[in-house]
């Protein structure tokens, strides 16, 4: 099994898609956290870690991996989105743990 970073660089090779470092980044917080979290949420947590990004790099990156199917959207009741890896990436992350230190 590979990282989803691996998975998602694998798809934008077959598309001819630029790759993002940042769409990375998102990515493998949603990854490792195993846990919805809303873009503010995934923005503090990047910049906890020391990456330069900014929340409106996070929102982009969010709804490109929604769009293409790594990440599922959801609203809450407060009518805030949150975000988690797809059905379909969990059953084949191969990262555990909920781990807060990326």
């Amino acid at each position: 099994m590979h990282s989803i970073n691996h998975r998602i660089d694998a798809y934008c090779m077959e598309r001819g898609i630029r790759k993002s470092i940042k769409r990375n980044q998102v990515a493998t917080v949603l990854e490792r956290i195993h846990e919805s979290m809303d873009a503010e949420q995934v923005w503090l947590l990047l910049k906890k870690n020391h990456f330069q990004i900014s929340i409106g790099a996070v929102y982009q990156a969010l709804n490109w991996l929604v769009e293409h199917g790594f990440v599922e959207k959801q609203i809450q009741s407060d009518r805030k989105f949150i975000y988690q890896l797809s059905s379909s990436e969990l059953n084949t992350s191969s990262v555990s743990g909920n781990e807060h230190s990326l």
